[in-house]
């Protein structure tokens, strides 16, 4: 199996899922892990693969939620749950800025808080 590119942390944060379309909300969904260039939701929320997704995130600690375009590269039915693999697609520099600003921060709390020198 390819080992990932970018390193991906596990998380638990809840996010409204919107199709890139109609900017209608479709349902609040779970990031259960993210990294730089993607995300792995669970949600109730049907989507297809291909579709395009607009998301707003409200990472922990951060004043203004996280806003960009994903498109779903892979569905997994669980049950009633859904779970995608996500691709980011349209991501503003500050948005990324934030996102990558969150996860060198966890990085940082898990190293620590294992006793394990922070890079």
């Amino acid at each position: 199996m390819p080992k990932r590119k970018l390193t991906r942390v596990p998380v638990i944060i809840l996010l409204d899922l919107h199709p890139a379309d109609t900017m209608i909300n479709r349902g609040r969904g779970c990031i259960v892990n993210l990294s730089l260039g993607g995300m792995a939701v669970e949600s109730e929320a049907e989507f297809d693969k291909g579709d395009e997704l607009f998301i707003v995130v409200n990472l922990p600690g951060a004043k203004k939620p996280v806003e960009f375009y994903a498109d779903v590269l892979h569905k997994e039915k669980m049950g009633n749950v859904n779970h995608y693999g996500l691709k980011y697609v349209k991501m503003k520099f500050l948005q990324k800025l934030r996102m990558r600003h969150f996860i060198h921060d966890w990085i940082k709390k898990q190293q620590s808080s294992a006793g394990t020198p922070a890079i």
